[in-house]
């Protein structure tokens, strides 16, 4: 399908054959694959297009980045290409920074060179890299450690990517099974490893010769509170509600009574709360809204399976959270989102007082399972958490119990009611 486009041109006045340098603009659209859509707000690319000149042919290529200053080097560069290549100039090592920087395809080096351009280890590693970014931050963050090791461990055996066979990945298949690794991660980081081989492998990629290994279902039931220590955890919450600047206490409440994952409430703007229901759903950040370290394509925050929901949630609470000061919903002190590892360690300093093996994700877990104890059906609530397969709320039936009471809500609201004089001072 071809996007509807307008371009600016950034340089005019200059022949055909000329590198140029113009601006793309997308509008908004729906992707569809299936029976899965996604959201993809408005964007620009800056666009170089050049010409290649072959030994047999000339080629007009093209090539889009987001960042003007990355654009500009590109179009310096592919003024070297056409004006070297044009003269029967360019040297080894100008075809082999050419393809590095993706202005030559390895067809095109092969075609010059009259050999293959064997790609290294750490340009593979580079290029996974700029893809990464596109990513989720913690899909990118675990991707990328992924990578890291599989370079290594690859390294060491075969110094020429290009040289890879199946057998030796079969290899690292057979050690990985050997030290217990579960099948699915295994899984997940042959995927890693076969994106990462496609720059060297644009056919016959080794790694996708090698089959994923069989996976059973996961058997791990959730672990939600009891109430007992539900009450208590929410009792060690409010003794602490100073920390982090005094958002460790509504962070909390967001996910325990409403129970958004950490990353959604990390991210929760103040226009996404609403009387009596909390909306999830894509968020355009400012750069200077970002934590360290988070990483999203374009500056927007998506929900995960990049479906959105209203979640219903009791009005105390976002009357609690609307009485905030502006810019303690969701900043730190410094005008960013609060750091993952940071909000998690707090959290988790007041749950594993309660119990060791509690995590933050418990929070989400028992508000989950405190609906099905109260009743609520199973495809309510599985559109209330999220939850893009039923049978993954279907899970918490096992764990829930019928008409077990549960007080926590009735405190948090006691304390929210007692507190928000303070707060709104």
């Amino acid at each position: 399908m071809v996007l509807p486009r307008f371009e600016i041109r950034l340089k005019l006045g200059y022949p055909l054959d000329v590198a140029s340098l113009i601006r793309v603009r997308y509008r908004a659209r729906v992707l569809r694959r299936g029976d899965r859509s996604w959201q993809i707000p408005a964007s620009s690319a800056y666009r170089v297009r050049y010409r290649v000149y072959l030994p047999d042919r000339v080629v007009t290529w093209a090539r889009e980045t987001q960042q003007k200053t990355m654009a500009q080097v590109l179009l310096r560069e592919a003024e070297g290409v056409e004006a070297l290549l044009g003269r029967g100039a360019a040297t080894q090592e100008d075809v082999r920074r050419w393809v590095r920087l993706g202005l030559l395809t390895r067809q095109d080096a092969a075609a010059l060179l009259g050999q293959d351009v064997a790609a290294s280890w750490d340009e593979l590693l580079d290029r996974y890299q700029e893809r990464a970014s596109r990513l989720r931050h913690r899909t990118a963050q675990t991707n990328l450690s992924r990578a890291r090791d599989l370079v290594a461990w690859f390294r060491e055996r075969c110094p020429d990517p290009v040289q890879l066979t199946p057998a030796l990945v079969e290899e690292w298949v057979r050690g990985c099974v050997a030290a217990g690794r579960a099948a699915n991660t295994v899984n997940h980081t042959l995927d890693v490893l076969r994106v990462l081989l496609d720059p060297a492998w644009p056919q016959g990629n080794p790694a996708r010769a090698v089959q994923r290994l069989r996976a059973g279902r996961q058997a791990r039931f959730p672990r939600a509170m009891t109430p007992e220590e539900d009450e208590e955890a929410i009792r060690r919450a409010w003794e602490r509600r100073e920390t982090l600047s005094g958002l460790l206490w509504p962070l909390y409440l967001v996910l325990r009574v409403a129970g958004l994952r950490l990353t959604e409430a990390r991210y929760l703007p103040r226009a996404h709360v609403l009387p009596g229901r909390i909306l999830v759903q894509e968020v355009a950040l400012a750069p200077q809204e970002v934590a360290g370290g988070d990483l999203f394509y374009r500056n927007v925050w998506q929900p995960k399976s990049y479906e959105a929901r209203a979640v219903p949630v009791p009005e105390w609470l976002t009357d609690y959270l609307l009485s905030l000061p502006a810019g303690r919903l969701l900043l730190a002190p410094g005008a960013r989102a609060l750091q993952r590892d940071v909000a998690a360690d707090a959290l988790r300093a007041v749950l594993r007082a309660v119990a060791p093996d509690l995590t933050p994700h418990c929070l989400r877990h028992t508000a989950i399972t405190a609906l099905l104890e109260e009743g609520h059906p199973v495809p309510w609530v599985q559109a209330w958490a999220g939850h893009r397969d039923i049978r993954t709320t279907m899970r918490y039936t096992h764990v829930a119990l019928v008409g077990r009471p549960r007080r926590t809500a009735e405190i948090a609201r006691d304390l929210v009611l007692t507190s928000l004089g303070d707060w709104r001072t």
